[in-house]
């Protein structure tokens, strides 16, 4: 049988028994053996376990290793190493593979690891693996030896981290002793401020560099010289009472101390000073410590400030509105007083606090304000501004114009300031709002005006054409009738008779033309793109221009009001071309689409600037320009002198 790590076999000598008893004993000394060993191994105070297998699963585990583990035997036991130890498997599941290819036992080693009786704690553990052996001499898994040492680890590391910690302590003071002379030495020499030591009787004992930049005396001109000397004469002999009240009750004193100080250069000249005092004792006695600043930059500089201050105080008293400054990260706004007043508020009624400000501004422009404050945030304005309506103190809102800009921002980008005005623009907008109403009227106004000239046209053409062109056609016809009944002679009053005709036919022409001009019929019976085709025709033979009419995709309905105000446009266009432009050729093109229909008229005569010859066609582009407004369309005019002219007209319906 073999033992438990033990590579010799466990057995018991012969003593000649007989046959029959020898079994009997042998068994009886193997079952004691074995009994000891049992007894052995569950009381070791060495935690011991025995794994077989790949996965070096439990077989057999003693007391002391199941109290280690935090687990009871039967937990071990079939289970594992990397399931019941996954913390430690990293650190001992090489070493046991070693074991078991090897056939040698391990050298013990130290490691830490959690348990799962703890995890969150460290534990130390030496550990000696060793291979078990069948009856062949093969390795079937490895026996396991562990001891923990986690207090007398933790004693060791407490132990050395003191005593490296004392060994810290001990050369760090002695560096300290060691230098601490130099260093004093040095930081008084290389001290921003003049540093002047004096004893009880005040004398000067020491002073460093500064002094002499500052006061323009060496070092040898100072010490051993009474502290006076550094002061204006007019202080000398108060100061020699505060000395002695220093001396007596020496306390330490901050610089500054609200006092009025001056220093004496060596030249005469006086300088502001601050002046901190401090005390030391030494062996030769108590020493008086003065640290000297000159201020006089910074007295410039505060003055320069207060100026600067003033003015922009001023500045800010001119300003119509009301400032603000908003702690982006804290939500803390300052509000200035004018800000509050413009509101009717008193400064103590109001919230320092932008809640304070989102619950006075306007619910329908809240959101509109805060897009713009986040969208300045991202960088895409410059500054942000928005106008707005604040609730007064009385309930009733103003508008408001409020602009203002991030001053500060953090590293990664985030604004952590901005500062705005507030603008009164209640007036203005009021203003605003009575023009866009008077202007909606004019449009109004100008539309009906159109219409009802337009009204009137149809009126008066119909008029001519029905009645006077009637009875135009009905005297021409009446006098070719009376031609034809005149007798032959005399021949005088015949040729008169002819003359009349003649001019009642042209007479009658004239009429028709007229009342087209006036209200095309052709419009409203044959749709606009006939009337336009007819409209060319009778402005090229009438002026001898080629033009060139085209239409594409045009609605089959037409609203009245486009039709006649397209129409009047191309009227117009042409009317122009004939009288200024000097062409021998234009184009006329009418497209559309199921909701929109574009008017093009185009020439290659002499052209014109828009804006110079405002005079000459003033009245009829603004004419052309207010039809086709009213209509909700768009007029282009391009045009330039030697290069023809271009007339868009495009209304969507």
């Amino acid at each position: 049988m073999q033992s438990f790590g033990c590579k010799g076999k466990v057995g018991v000598k012969n003593r000649n028994l007989s046959s029959k008893q020898q079994p009997s004993e042998t068994e009886k000394e193997l079952t004691r053996t074995q009994e000891y060993l049992e007894t052995i191994f569950s009381n070791m105070p060495a935690g011991i376990a025995i794994m077989e297998g790949p996965e070096f699963r439990y077989v057999k585990v003693n007391n002391r290793l199941a109290e280690i583990n935090g687990l009871s035997v039967e937990d071990h036991l079939g289970r594992p190493l990397a399931e019941v130890l996954p913390a430690a498997a990293a650190d001992i599941g090489p070493r046991l593979r070693q074991v078991m290819e090897t056939g040698e036992s391990s050298s013990p080693f130290e490691f830490s690891t959690s348990l799962p009786k703890s995890p969150d704690e460290v534990f130390w553990f030496v550990d000696r693996f060793f291979p078990i052996n069948d009856t062949n001499g093969e390795v079937r898994g490895v026996g396991a030896v562990v001891l923990e040492v986690t207090a007398r680890k933790r004693a060791e590391i407490a132990l050395q981290e003191a005593y490296g910690e004392l060994e810290q302590r001990v050369q760090k003071r002695t560096q300290q002793l060691l230098d601490s002379e130099k260093r004093l030495e040095t930081m008084i020499e290389r001290a921003p401020d003049s540093i002047v030591y004096v004893t009880r009787d005040g004398t000067i004992d020491l002073v460093n560099q500064q002094t002499e930049e500052i006061f323009g005396y060496d070092q040898g001109e100072l010490i051993g010289q009474p502290l006076e000397l550094l002061l204006p004469e007019r202080f000398r002999n108060q100061h020699r009472q505060h000395q002695t009240g220093f001396f007596n009750d020496p306390r330490v004193r901050p610089m500054g101390s609200d006092l009025d100080l001056y220093g004496r250069r060596k030249d005469g000249s006086e300088f502001p000073v601050e002046i901190s005092l401090s005390f030391m004792e030494l062996e030769k006695g108590r020493v008086g410590c003065a640290t000297i600043r000159d201020v006089t930059e910074r007295r410039e500089a505060e003055t320069k400030m207060k100026i600067t201050q003033d003015r922009l105080s001023s500045a800010l008293d001119g300003i119509p509105g009301g400032l603000w400054d908003w702690n982006v990260v804290t939500g803390a706004v300052y509000f200035s007083d004018k800000w509050c007043e413009s509101l009717g508020y008193q400064p103590e009624e109001v919230d320092p606090h932008v809640s304070f400000w989102e619950q006075i501004v306007h619910p329908d422009d809240l959101s509109r304000v805060m897009e713009q404050v986040e969208a300045h945030f991202r960088g895409e304005t410059e500054v942000y501004q928005c106008e707005n309506r604040l609730r007064t103190k009385s309930g009733n809102y103003r508008w408001n114009l409020d602009r203002g800009q991030v001053v500060s921002w953090s590293a990664d980008g985030k604004p952590l300031r901005m500062v705005g005005v507030d603008l009164d623009i209640n007036e203005r907008r009021e203003a605003q709002e009575k023009l866009e109403k008077t202007q909606k009227e004019l449009l109004s106004l100008s539309k009906h005006l159109i219409q009802a000239q337009e009204t009137e046209r149809r009126r008066i053409s119909l008029e001519l054409h029905d009645q006077l062109g009637q009875d135009l056609a009905l005297m021409s016809i009446e006098l070719e009738e009376l031609i034809q009944r005149a007798p032959e002679s005399p021949a005088q009053p015949t040729e008169g008779l002819h003359k009349l005709a003649l001019q009642a036919r042209k007479l009658s022409s004239q009429v028709q033309t007229l009342s087209r001009q006036l209200h095309p019929a052709q419009l409203t019976h044959l749709g606009l793109v006939a009337a336009s085709r007819s409209l060319c025709n009778e402005v090229s033979k009438a002026s001898g221009i080629q033009i060139d009419f085209s239409h594409s995709d045009i609605p089959k309905s037409i609203p009245p009001g486009v039709s006649i105000c397209l129409y009047r446009v191309l009227q117009e266009s042409l009317g122009n071309m004939v009288k200024h432009s000097g062409t021998q050729e234009a184009q006329v093109n009418l497209t559309g689409r199921p909701d929109e229909i574009q008017l093009h008229v185009c020439d290659s005569g002499v052209g014109f600037d828009p804006e110079g010859h405002r005079e000459t066609f003033g009245l009829g582009l603004i004419s052309m320009r207010e039809r086709v407004h009213l209509v909700g369309g768009e007029l282009l005019i391009e045009s330039q002198p030697s290069r023809g002219t271009r007339i868009k007209a495009s209304v969507s319906f």
